[in-house]
């Protein structure tokens, strides 16, 4: 009986061995996977992002979330990092400007985020595009053959349409502008 668990754990120990060396090896020697394999991507802890574009600065802004923050963002886009630096409750009556916008990827989702500044108050930061409402121009609903500015429509979408607008937006989807310069959602 002795040595058949010697036996046994001998073998387990070169399998142990040999799995060990020669899945690396293997990997390494293969650049790409077949087609059809499933990849495993790299799930990285915290914050990504996309590109951040300057954006038309009519647009002004109030606090919809008064326990809501904004953000400096710092990092590479795949590694991004929030560090809070303004409380919006205590700007509730100010009036905000948007000067740019990204969307950040956070647990898996993804959200709008707009830069926004104030001019009495000197504060700024990147906020979530549902902290904010827009109050001039005023913001308008969809009905009949015209569609709702953006800012309505992104809030209406569910988890699964803000990551679909991810893509799309990355792809270069989002550069269809109106008239005005501002970007034209498409009905999803």
């Amino acid at each position: 009986m002795k040595k058949l668990i010697t036996m046994t754990l001998v073998v387990l120990g070169a399998l142990a061995t040999f799995s060990i060396v020669a899945i690396p090896a293997a990997a390494s020697n293969d650049p790409a996977p077949a087609i059809g394999t499933p990849t495993i991507e790299k799930i990285t802890p915290g914050y990504r992002r996309i590109e951040i574009w300057k954006i038309d600065s009519r647009y002004k802004y109030k606090v919809a979330n008064k326990h809501a923050k904004t953000y400096r963002i710092s990092g590479t886009k795949k590694q991004t990092k929030l560090k809070v630096n303004h409380y919006l409750k205590n700007y509730k009556k100010a009036t905000w400007t948007r000067k740019k916008i990204t969307q950040i990827k956070h647990k898996g989702k993804w959200m709008m985020y707009y830069y926004i500044t104030t001019k009495k108050h000197h504060a700024g930061g990147w906020v979530k595009l549902t902290d904010v409402r827009v109050v001039s121009p005023r913001p308008s609903k969809a009905h009949g053959h015209n569609m709702a500015d953006f800012d309505t429509w992104y809030r209406g979408l569910s988890q699964a349409g803000r990551n679909w607008y991810r893509g799309f937006a990355q792809a270069g989807g989002a550069a269809d502008l109106d008239v005005n310069g501002e970007q034209v959602p498409t009905q999803f």
